[in-house]
């Protein structure tokens, strides 16, 4: 399990919601790549994590399944908390994540995104 908390969001961010994306990045993220992401803070991350096709990610309440991983986007995550997340979207860059579901939430300050 990766549980994480949305501490503070860049003006941009919500923007790409039009285009079912959300971008994740930790506390350090660059100045140049806050504007256009969610910036969170790791609660708790189980020893056994693996972020994979068979994942669930959960927004709050609202459960996606995770459809694609792409071959930089666990080690991305673990190390920057950054990660890009798509709703369904077939093909999707290294460092991003396609789920499946309905539509996305609007994300704020204090929301809860698990990855299981």
């Amino acid at each position: 399990m990766y549980k994480t908390i949305i501490k503070d969001f860049g003006s941009i961010a919500p923007v790409f919601k039009e285009d079912n994306l959300f971008v994740l990045f930790g506390t350090s993220a660059p100045d140049e790549l806050k504007d256009i992401s969610y910036i969170h803070e790791t609660e708790e991350v189980s020893d056994d994590f693996s972020l994979n096709s068979t994942s669930i990610l959960k927004i709050n309440d609202i459960e996606f399944r995770v459809d694609k991983v792409g071959s930089e986007a666990h080690n991305n995550l673990m190390t920057l908390g950054h990660i890009s997340v798509y709703l369904n979207k077939e093909d999707i860059l290294p460092g991003a994540v396609a789920i499946s579901g309905n539509e996305l939430p609007d994300l704020d300050k204090g929301d809860i995104l698990t990855f299981e």
